[in-house]
């Protein structure tokens, strides 16, 4: 009697598990090379350690897609980061956020 509902409970949670799944991987490593193939550079300001700053403007561009916005809506990134806004977001949703691209 146990069986008959356990099977169906672990087939359910199967599927819910699966449909929770990420829609797609983000590249870190991917979007880095490809913005500095770009020109972007990996410090600002003479300051090695830009690539953290250039991940988290990916994460934030992520979201903003995610929730529905466009280029449009993404922040003044900064003075440096600015100059390279629009290799950013491309790289950003080409490497991050895949599932952002229709």
């Amino acid at each position: 009697m146990l069986t008959k509902y356990w099977l169906p409970a672990a087939a359910a949670a199967t599927a819910v598990s699966i449909g929770l799944a990420a829609p797609a991987h983000a590249d870190q490593q991917g979007f880095l090379d490809y913005i500095h193939s770009q020109g972007v550079p990996s410090g600002y300001f003479t300051t090695p350690g830009a690539d953290y700053s250039n991940i988290k403007v990916a994460e934030m561009v992520c979201d903003v897609f995610h929730h529905g916005g466009t280029a449009a809506d993404i922040p003044f990134l900064g003075y440096q980061q600015n100059a390279y806004r629009d290799v950013l977001i491309d790289g950003a949703r080409r490497f991050m956020c895949p599932d952002t691209l229709h």
